[in-house]
């Protein structure tokens, strides 16, 4: 019996030459949900394998790659090409991989359900009695083109699987809701990776109060809401930094011309990013408050620091474990709970705010810690059987 987990990572760090010829492209938030996931399990002590259908800027052609550690099995899908060839090949290559590798009880564990890995796994689940777990952490809005071809692959995984690991409790509903009998444990986000860089930003008494965001640059994440709020208070105290890339790179440019408490810092790379974040004085989530069911699991990497963290009225934060960690605002309506209301309540206590740093890493720490367990105490009872 062993653990296939199914992603779109890198957790090697060496060891691939040709990995990096394909100058992968992969997204940071998810590399770093399933990098957390994979620790988790290797505390099994069972046989783990990782398998990554990450591609690169080249075309290939890429074989499927294999490299064995001590607790680490990393598969790297190969593919050929781009677009739709691309795409081709990645799914023959996941088909060739799963009926050749998944056996009768293995323990099966999916970042989302993705065609290139719901496709054949569910033809597979046709004959062979494996355990399957779909890790829920994204659901694409209606307006999106992938919505309707993942959510035809989510409906046929929420009858196949055998339990659901929820970024939420609003992503826990919209599964219980869906199928009543469902085990489903909460557990969301990660713990951020500190990294020193030699030089690093230090903040001088008097200075204005950093407020970092930092992700996809798009409507979505709320950042015309968040610049056209920011602008309307000419206040010196405050300066917003937004790191990322998106649609709306351009826009941000032309935002930070226009007023200079706004710095657009574009897409960092990890220590410029773990910089920021360490000089953060805030760091804040603007995500439409109308998307309820995803969950921004950045926040927590904020909060495993001890961040102040400032988000819009999300239902899946108000409802999380962390709410009594977070600072909230109305993100629909500039009014006493809007952004500069909860801006100037963080400046009026910022003092007494800092001092309690540690005792918030700690207390996320403990929510985390309690998480894990429930985690790790599902997967143990219900699939490895010791």
């Amino acid at each position: 019996m062993k653990i296939i987990y199914f992603g779109s990572g890198n957790q090697i760090k060496s060891g691939f030459t040709t990995l990096k010829d394909r100058d992968l492209v992969l997204n940071t938030a998810t590399n770093n949900r399933e990098q957390y996931m994979v620790s988790l399990l290797k505390t099994l002590n069972t046989k783990l394998v990782y398998v990554s259908s990450a591609y690169g800027l080249k075309k290939g052609p890429f074989r499927t790659q294999k490299l064995n550690t001590a607790k680490l099995d990393f598969v790297a899908l190969g593919y050929w090409s781009r677009g739709l060839r691309r795409m081709v090949t990645s799914l023959s290559a996941s088909f060739i991989f799963i009926i050749t590798n998944v056996k009768k009880g293995d323990l099966i564990i999916t970042y989302n359900f993705p065609p290139i890995y719901a496709l054949p796994l569910l033809i597979m689940k046709l004959f062979i009695d494996f355990k399957l777990v779909i890790n829920f952490e994204d659901f694409f809005n209606e307006g999106d083109w992938r919505a309707g071809i993942y959510s035809f692959f989510n409906e046929l995984g929420l009858k196949r699987s055998n339990a659901f690991i929820a970024v939420s409790e609003g992503t826990k509903k919209f599964v219980t809701d869906l199928k009543p009998n469902a085990k489903v444990v909460v557990n969301g986000g990660y713990y951020l990776q500190k990294v020193s860089p030699e030089k690093k930003i230090t903040r001088q008494d008097g200075a204005p109060i950093r407020i970092l965001y930092s992700g996809t640059l798009d409507q979505e994440r709320g950042i015309v809401n968040l610049l056209s709020s920011f602008k309307i208070n000419p206040s010196l105290n405050f300066n917003l930094r937004l790191s990322g890339k998106g649609p709306l790179d351009n826009y941000i440019i032309e935002a930070s011309k226009a007023d200079s408490r706004i710095n657009y810092l574009g897409y960092l790379g990890d220590e410029e990013y773990a910089s920021e974040v360490d000089n953060a004085d805030i760091c804040i989530c603007s995500q439409w408050s109308s998307i309820s069911v995803n969950f921004p699991s950045k926040i927590t990497s904020y909060l495993s620091l001890g961040k102040i963290v400032l988000c819009t009225e999300i239902s899946s934060l108000i409802n999380s474990p962390y709410k009594d960690l977070l600072f909230f605002y109305d993100d629909e309506n500039e009014n006493e709970n809007g952004l500069w209301s909860s801006l100037e309540d963080i400046k009026d206590n910022f003092d007494s705010l800092i001092l309690n740093t540690p005792n918030r890493a700690k207390s996320f720490q403990n929510l985390m810690i309690k998480q894990e367990a429930e985690l790790i105490d599902l997967l143990r009872s219900q699939f490895l059987r010791v």
